[in-house]
């Protein structure tokens, strides 16, 4: 049977608009828009952990099964999209309940909302609530849609915090900059009440003809516009360092934040994304110092110089109220178009500035590929994007803006055409007129503060999902503890996994119930094709990712029962990705630390087969390193990122792929040296010399591990070099 084409007229409940953080997380923005719909809120954060949403998305099965664990009745439809008469139908959706969850042709997820006079209203994660012809979406369409609906086992429930109290959390201690800039704006307020009254007496006074107190009235006046310009002086002063105390103390908490996401956590974001976001520190500071927190006082000094008003003159006093309220009024009725436009320009822009950041981080990779023209390019449709939201937010800012200008300017002509029959009817005098001409201005600027406020709300909203996104993201084990002072105790080295199933989707673990032992100061090799997990068995050994299921035992004790501080000194892991950045040798290998033992940059550098190529170029203290280090050959950065990890002098080393680059030579130098350390060593590589040093050899193959035949031989110092080099060229003894 036929199923008839997309109904119209036909729509759901408005379904609130939860904006994706990362590039991939419009499957679970969706899933939490469809949740609170039903009236149960629960986080991006949960969300994205129950859909195992990863940088290769979710797919639809799992948004179902998810959606399911959350009481909602969901299931998969497929519908057809048709063309009749060069017009695109869509088949199969017309009975569906609303609000349903549509899958694009280019894996991106969005919330039907509902559809009217052949116009979809759809709520996107990533662009925000918007309006699409029906023709338009229906090629877009992959053909897979999700109803999900209450289900009997669905409870609703869940709160979303409010921005006054999540902005109230942040400025926990920082109070005290709050009070003294809101008093001093009263103070101002003040002082420009006492000018008002000093204008009021001087005018009443030449009016009357006399002299006796002009003088006096003019002193009054110089004296309370010095107050004035003083106070205003004093207060820019407390808001700019309140400003910088706030953006200082996100910006560590953030960073901080960022150095302790879980590692599997980590691994699921994009890097470019989660650095761009420390920037929303100071977006958000400069916002709450210079709008929130004036617009805050400006409350009650609204108030105070509406009081003065109608107390001067009842009828012109309410004239001028009544303006300064319209003016209010306006970014209240264009509060939700405000919100929404502020949510995507913030996005929009994250987007762009991640694609900048990778694109730069893998410069070499691009020019290498001639694919400048296809980056430049791919930014540039982002930028333009980027662009084009930021354009409409400020014209809609713009309009407001002009708006309140109108009104200041015409509050002054109503209040004088209003005050003029009140003169002659000798209702009012001359002084209260200009007395409330100069509050005019006064209430005016005073009520568009606190407008400025209300339209900075939506945007310190959407900063404050991107700060919380990652301040609440849970820290790995441990890593709340400081690491402490070096106490010397280190692990033997002996490593044991029991059933152990980890990676970064629940769903598809990248290992599963791997067991395995390495004793102390034994050289393993782990090899197996490429995507078997050989990097996610080193992760769990380093302490990155953490068991899903089963435990890891060091020296025989759970690895999380064992001090952070043990840890990070006993196991060392040199990745395949090699990182540097701009600064000394010693800078590379310390990151800065001042407490790094006597002799132990030395004796890194001379076990790493280093000594002698950073004795040439001045010492550790001396050489330099270029952004990324490529003042230094692939071998010898591979080499520094080794004389890094041997710093803490470790007991477990792991090595992954990380001697590709270097000559054979070299290679077996830096086996001997090691192995003199007496540490264990988890070798992951596909190099034949490399697996042929170690003592045992275990292969990952579709997330287990499974013991391979002994090597053809372990390193016994003698033989042949493979590579033929010579040694004195490569800074080997």
């Amino acid at each position: 049977m036929r199923s008839a084409p997309l109904a119209l007229g036909r729509r759901a409940r408005r379904v609130p608009y939860v904006p994706q953080t990362e590039e991939t997380d419009c499957a679970p923005a969706c899933l939490a828009s469809v949740l609170a719909c039903h009236g149960r809120r629960v986080s991006l954060r949960e969300l994205r952990e129950a859909t195992g949403a990863s940088r290769d998305g979710v797919d639809a099965l799992t948004l179902v099964r998810a959606a399911r664990g959350y009481g909602l009745a969901a299931r998969a439809v497929r519908v057809t999209t048709t063309w009749r008469d060069g017009r695109a139908e869509v088949t199969g959706l017309a009975d569906l309940p609303l609000p349903v969850i549509v899958h694009l042709r280019d894996r991106h997820f969005m919330v039907l909302e509902g559809v009217s006079g052949g116009t979809a209203t759809l709520v996107d994660p990533a662009l925000g609530r918007h309006r699409r012809s029906v023709a338009d979406l229906a090629p877009d369409l992959s053909g897979i849609v999700l109803v999900a609906g209450p289900g009997p086992h669905f409870r609703p429930g869940g709160a979303r915090a409010g921005t006054l109290r999540r902005i109230a959390g942040l400025l926990a201690g920082q109070w005290t900059g709050v009070l003294v800039a809101v008093l001093l704006s009263l103070v101002a307020c003040a002082a420009g009440l006492a000018l008002a009254m000093v204008l009021k007496l001087l005018a009443g006074a030449l009016l009357a003809g006399g002299s006796a107190g002009q003088l006096q009235l003019g002193a009054a006046l110089l004296a309370t516009g010095v107050l004035s310009g003083g106070v205003a002086a004093a207060l820019n002063q407390i808001l700019g360092r309140f400003q910088i105390r706030q953006s200082l103390t996100l910006s560590v908490d953030l960073v901080w934040r960022l150095l302790h996401i879980e590692g599997a956590a980590l691994l699921r974001r994009e890097p470019g994304a989660m650095a761009s976001r420390v920037q929303s520190a100071d977006a958000f500071a400069q916002g709450l110092t210079y709008q929130v927190v004036p617009g805050l006082a400006a409350v009650v000094n609204a108030t105070l110089i509406g009081v003065v008003m109608v107390h001067e003159d009842r009828v012109v006093g309410l004239t001028a109220v009544g303006l300064g309220l319209l003016a209010v009024a306006i970014p209240v009725f264009s509060w939700r178009r405000q919100a929404a436009a502020a949510v995507i320009e913030q996005r929009l822009t994250m987007r762009r500035d991640a694609v900048g950041f990778a694109a730069m981080r893998s410069i070499d990779a691009v020019k290498g590929s001639g694919g400048e023209a296809e980056v430049v390019g791919y930014w540039t449709s982002r930028h333009a994007v980027a662009v084009r939201a930021s354009a409409l937010h400020t014209r809609q800012q713009q309009g407001i803006n002009s708006a309140a200008a109108v009104l200041a300017v015409g509050a002054a002509g109503a209040v004088a055409l209003v005050s003029a029959p009140r003169i002659l009817a000798t209702h009012m005098t001359f002084g209260s007129l200009f007395a409330i001409q100069s509050l005019t201005g006064s209430f005016v600027a005073a009520a568009s503060a606190v407008v400025l406020g209300l339209l900075q709300i939506p945007g310190l909203r959407t900063q404050l999902d991107v700060l919380d996104d990652l301040l609440g993201e849970r820290s790995d084990v441990g890593a709340v503890r400081e690491v402490g002072e070096d106490t010397g105790e280190r692990l033997a080295g002996h490593l044991r996994l029991e059933r152990v199933t980890t990676g970064y989707n629940p769903a598809r673990p990248a290992l599963r119930d791997v067991d395995l032992t390495v004793r102390a100061g034994e050289w393993l090799a782990v090899t197996g094709p490429t995507g078997a997990g050989k990097t996610s068995l080193a992760r769990l050994l380093a302490g990155v990712l953490q068991p899903q299921d089963g435990q890891v035992l060091l020296d025989g004790r759970p690895a999380r029962s064992w001090p952070r501080g043990v840890l990070v000194r006993s196991v060392a892991w040199v990745d395949q990705n090699i990182e540097l950045f701009a600064g000394t040798v010693a800078d590379n290998l310390t990151l800065w630390d001042d407490d790094t033992a006597p002799g132990a940059l030395d004796r890194a550098l001379h076990d790493a087969c280093l000594d002698e190529v950073i004795a040439r170029r001045g010492g550790p203290h001396a050489a330099v390193v270029t952004e990324g280090g490529d003042n230094f050959s692939g071998g010898e950065r591979q080499r520094l990122e080794v004389a890094r990890a041997l710093l803490t002098d470790p007991s477990v080393l792991i090595l992954d792929e990380a001697t590709g680059a270097l000559d054979r030579a070299v290679e077996r130098e830096l086996f001997a040296r090691l192995r003199r350390r007496g540490v264990t060593v988890i070798m992951l590589a596909h190099r034949r010399s490399a697996v042929d040093v170690c003592d045992r050899e275990v292969v990952v193959r579709g997330g287990t591990l499974r013991e391979a035949q002994p090597p053809a031989g372990a390193l016994d110092g003698g033989g042949p070099d493979d590579g033929g080099a010579d040694r004195s060229e490569v800074g080997v003894r």
